[in-house]
């Protein structure tokens, strides 16, 4: 496996009521029939993968009123996080049935980088559900790189970056960064209309 080289700086965040953003997430086709999937996975900020189509993170779909609608049938689900090894299993959704999976992902060998570090921060639009992917590894969210104190730190050399997202179509660029220099990756993400994932 290949060793990315990122390190995120610690955020700090203020927390609401889950309530309080609940939507329902749609993702499928537009049958008018849906089973719902619940995914109770720690760490709570892995990337969900519906057969191979980035979803979001596993505590979007996890609280009380939060679950992903999903088509009936069977799918593969893939849990991914930078230091953990990836997670995978198939599930049946059975039409307004409850698919629950209850996981502990599990710590990999990769060891964590060491400065100097480039600064790299990223302004997308949508931002707050937008993954972002260094050299193929989900490593968060648009929005945890954008704020005060909230940024990338790669180690010296060329990084590919990706900016995913469900209903749009992904970005992807190529960056090089330098020790003790910043710079930021503006984009607007364009929808795709051949996938349907809605929040209602």
């Amino acid at each position: 496996m290949d060793r990315f080289q990122i390190l995120r700086l610690t955020l700090v965040v203020v927390l609401f009521p889950a309530l309080a953003f609940a939507k329902d997430h749609y993702f499928g086709n537009s049958s008018g029939t849906w089973g719902k999937l619940k995914t109770k996975v720690k760490p709570a900020d892995a990337s969900v993968w519906i057969d191979d189509q980035y979803v979001g993170h596993a505590d979007r779909f996890d609280g009380p009123g939060q679950e992903l609608f999903l088509t009936p049938g069977e799918y593969d689900v893939t849990f991914s996080l930078a230091y953990y090894q990836n997670f995978k299993t198939r599930v049946k959704i059975e039409p307004d049935g409850v698919t629950v999976i209850q996981q502990q992902l599990q710590p990999s060998d990769e060891q964590r980088p060491t400065g100097p570090f480039g600064v790299v921060k990223i302004k997308s639009t949508p931002e707050h559900k937008v993954g972002v992917f260094v050299n193929g590894r989900f490593i968060g969210h648009a929005d945890e790189m954008n704020g005060p104190a909230q940024e990338l730190l790669l180690q010296p050399g060329t990084h590919k970056i990706e900016l995913k997202y469900a209903g749009y179509q992904p970005y992807e660029t190529t960056v090089t960064a330098e020790a003790n220099t910043r710079q930021v990756i503006e984009v607007t993400l364009q929808p795709d209309p051949s996938t349907v994932y809605v929040d209602r």
